[in-house]
């Protein structure tokens, strides 16, 4: 009766798990196999257990920046332009020039719509949306005596001084997407893509170096 147990014990240790060492009525057993199988009856074994490998399809694009930049109450009529502008410094971002804004300006708050960063306060080519965006408010970026830029124009700020240096390549790049998603939203045309020094010819905002035409392009 012992015998038959620790056969019946062995056989099942065997073929559970590999590891043990022979003694006994053991030792009559077949060596167990230390770090080897063998591979076609395992194979053939997992290619039948397996499911079949489904291929899904390659990810496509996230959308999720441009969602962000639709407003809560969707977007106004009132738009029929854009302005583009520099900081003229190589610091900042939306936070500090909507302190700078209010505490120095005297406005009611940020004067722009959105802003995109080059590294120094928010990451390079970050979109920042500004209150006015969301709540669809008109500009206090671009004054003429009209005011026609400020009441329809959406003012978009890049950080950096462009007097002697273009934008970095991410600003550019999450410009054109700004522009373009801005363009289809609010059905603008391509004309009115606008720099501030284009508009009112006091500035050199947003800095000779910065291309409207190499824009354009990206844009057509």
């Amino acid at each position: 009766m012992k015998r038959f147990f620790c056969v019946t014990v062995g056989v099942l240790w065997v073929g559970g798990v590999c590891g043990c060492t022979p003694s006994g009525v053991l030792a009559e057993l077949p060596d167990p196999l230390f770090g080897t199988v063998r591979p076609v009856r395992v194979c053939k074994t997992l290619s039948v257990e397996l499911p079949a490998v489904v291929k899904l399809p390659s990810p496509r694009p996230s959308h999720t920046m441009e969602l962000g930049w639709i407003p809560p109450g969707g977007v106004s009529r009132r738009w029929a332009c854009m302005v583009i502008h520099h900081s003229a410094g190589e610091v900042g971002g939306a936070e500090a020039f909507d302190r700078f804004h209010r505490n120095v300006r005297k406005w009611d708050e940020l004067g722009y719509h959105f802003v995109i960063g080059n590294g120094s306060n928010t990451a390079n080519g970050e979109i920042e949306v500004g209150s006015r965006w969301t709540k669809q408010k008109h500009g206090a970026h671009c004054k003429t005596p009209d005011q026609h830029y400020n009441y329809h124009g959406i003012g978009i700020c890049l950080v950096g001084d462009f007097t002697h240096h273009p934008p970095s390549a991410a600003q550019m790049d999450s410009l054109a997407r700004l522009v373009g998603f801005l363009m289809e939203e609010c059905d603008i045309d391509i004309s009115q893509v606008l720099t501030h020094r284009g508009v009112t010819h006091r500035t050199e905002c947003p800095g000779a170096c910065f291309s409207l035409d190499a824009l354009k392009a990206r844009l057509k």
